[in-house]
């Protein structure tokens, strides 16, 4: 291989982008957003809950007080 081609071929490689490498900062950025978002699911899915129990209760109340004549 001439000296020109190995020139060509090494100008090139330095052209190419070189991967990134992981940082610890950035897994640490991930887990802190799944965190996050699994206390958001958490605290959604609690509040979905508790609205439910109350929307029961109030048919249910509802519902006997339709049954025994109470309005």
């Amino acid at each position: 291989m001439s000296s020109d081609s190995m020139e060509t071929i090494l100008a090139a490689e330095q052209e190419l982008p070189q991967p990134q490498a992981e940082t610890r900062f950035g897994t640490e950025c991930d887990s802190h957003e799944k965190q996050s978002e699994k206390k958001l699911l958490e605290s959604l899915s609690r509040n979905l809950r508790t609205s439910s129990l109350s929307l029961q209760r109030q048919v249910s109340t509802r519902v006997y007080e339709i049954l025994t004549g109470y309005i």
